[in-house]
């Protein structure tokens, strides 16, 4: 007996973004969290401690929303490095790769 995939994390994780996209981040399968509207996953920007997380959700609108963030230390206060709204299921994979790709680059 196999189960539907229907929960917004497991159609963002397996429909949406190519695997590749994943690795290239560094992300792992053990290292996702499930939450009420997506999924938050652990992404490395480099060597070193440049680990961040990305926030992938769906908003109001049916649309995705894009956040890669982190935790300040000491605190424990959510920073928001870099976000894009408003994006449709096909431009998913593309906007996480530039959005990667501009976190990586901001040094």
């Amino acid at each position: 007996m196999t189960t539907a995939m229907t929960t917004p994390a497991d159609i963002i994780w397996s429909d949406h973004v190519n695997l590749f996209t994943w690795m290239g981040m560094g992300a792992r399968p053990n290292s996702a969290v499930r939450t009420e509207n997506g999924l938050m996953i652990d992404i490395y920007l480099g060597l070193g401690s440049r680990k961040r997380r990305l926030i992938v959700e769906v908003n109001g609108l049916d649309l995705y929303d894009i956040t890669i963030g982190r935790t300040k230390r000491g605190t424990y206060q959510w920073v928001v490095d870099h976000k894009q709204t408003n994006i449709y299921a096909e431009d998913l994979d593309a906007a996480i790769r530039n959005l990667y790709d501009q976190a990586r680059d901001s040094r």
